[in-house]
């Protein structure tokens, strides 16, 4: 990276544009200091004693038994890289996608004997450079300094990492941009056990109501039941075809020609926008269709949309249109459910459509190959329904909404913080924002 002086009180550098002129820039290879430590070679510490870490590029520096679930023998942890908190680790394989990270969650470890791990001097701060190692002119740098002809056994040299340059502020301003990001990432991170323990609340709401019905804890202990094919329900719900309490609608294909005055451009719902208890609208495509065939393919207020294939746990995935995109259609992969509202709530049917009951039938309906699992639209309308008293549907979907708006709000905010996090890393790091400036 090539640097010019711009003007009293800034430079400028390739890549980072002007940087506050109390700023240094320096090679890694000024801060950091290889240290190749065996774990056989460690005196103070049973080799016993030392747990083995995984590396990921997203989650850091983690127990292995965390991050595959179980515990995975070391033939000899004795050659495995012995680490202590605060030193880095890399894998030069896949080091441009993340994959470096500074120990901060554990007082030290083994690592893969593969995995170069380094050492900071002492004036550069742990968390800033940590930070710094993974924004994006860093992660291109690293994938432009690779070599190899095959990508996945391309590689990062030792000397190639260490010429990197940085942007290097004094150490206190390290210290609070450090803390700064630090502070974010807390956050995030309560925010997604925030979701995941909406998400299993959920779950297990799910299935207590679609075994019991909408009645207190205390009072279903012996409460009447009677047996189905795809699990146990309430004895005093109905059952009935889908065919018989809603119409189903198939939707539009791609990749026709279409030729005259009459063609329009409107939006479509995928696949891809279509997941298991939600409705993913952030990229939404467009297809052409004719103006005359708008009405049989768009979607209404409360249809509840479905896939008709996918993964085996994934099969019949779905939720409900709250027509969030006006004059949009659907595609033919995807089924829309437009209830009777005399028998039935769309709001239930979509949430019973989620439910362990109806994935249990799906399943035992579908076409299988080895990974893939569709439904047909004859297959669909002879889904057996669950019928409870409208008041009883009524206060199921509201229980289940309450949890859904849960997992939205907090949804929402971590896509806040994920763009404040990356406009801050960014920014601070290049020093477009200085710390100073902040109110946090």
């Amino acid at each position: 990276m090539s640097q010019t002086q711009a003007n009293d009180n800034s430079f400028e550098i390739t890549g980072l544009g002007l940087l506050p002129k109390e700023w240094d820039i320096i090679s890694l290879g000024d801060i950091l200091e290889e240290m190749d430590v065996r774990c056989g070679d460690v005196q103070r510490v049973n080799t016993q004693d030392i747990p083995v870490l995984s590396l990921t590029k997203e989650a850091g520096i983690i127990l292995q038994s965390d991050r595959f679930h179980k515990r995975i023998a070391v033939k000899n942890i004795k050659s495995y890289k012995y680490i202590q908190n605060g030193w880095f680790v890399y894998n030069p394989y896949v080091i441009w996608e993340g994959a470096i990270h500074i120990l901060k969650k554990y007082e030290f470890g083994a690592v893969s004997p593969v995995y170069p791990t380094w050492k900071l001097s002492t004036n550069a701060h742990p968390l800033y450079i940590d930070y710094l190692l993974r924004t994006p002119l860093l992660l291109d740098s690293y994938l432009r300094l690779c070599s190899g002809v095959v990508k996945r056994r391309r590689s990062i040299s030792k000397p190639a990492f260490l010429s990197i340059k940085i942007p290097f502020p004094p150490l206190i301003e390290q210290v609070r941009i450090g803390g700064i990001l630090s502070a974010i990432q807390l956050a995030k991170e309560k925010t997604e056990n925030a979701v995941r323990a909406a998400k299993e609340l959920k779950k297990s709401l799910m299935k207590y109501l679609f075994t019991y019905g909408a009645v207190p804890v205390e009072q279903a202990q012996n409460p009447p039941l009677q047996e189905t094919d795809f699990g146990t329900i309430p004895l005093h719900w109905k059952i009935m075809p889908l065919e018989r309490c809603s119409i189903v609608q198939t939707g539009i294909a791609k990749g026709r020609r279409l030729t005259g005055a009459d063609i329009i451009t409107v939006p479509y719902l995928r696949v891809a926008n279509v997941q298991d208890g939600y409705l993913n609208l952030d990229e939404m495509k467009y297809i052409d269709i004719r103006r005359s065939e708008v009405d049989r393919f768009l979607l209404r207020k409360g249809d509840i949309v479905l896939t008709e294939g996918g993964d085996f746990d994934k099969l019949g995935r779905g939720f409900i249109w709250q027509d969030e995109i006006p004059s949009c259609v659907h595609q033919n992969h995807i089924f829309a459910v437009r209830a009777d509202p005399t028998v039935m709530s769309p709001q239930f049917l979509g949430y019973m459509v989620q439910s362990g009951y109806a994935k249990a039938y799906f399943l035992s309906v579908a076409h299988k190959t080895t990974n893939l699992a569709c439904i047909n639209t004859t297959k669909l309308k002879a889904l057996p329904v669950l019928v409870p008293s409208r008041p009883e549907q009524e206060r199921i979907a509201s229980m289940l909404g309450r949890v859904d708006h849960r997992i939205r709000t907090e949804g929402n905010k971590k896509k806040v913080l994920d763009e404040l996090f990356l406009t801050l890393l960014h920014n601070l790091m290049t020093g477009k924002v200085r710390v100073n400036d902040l109110e946090i």
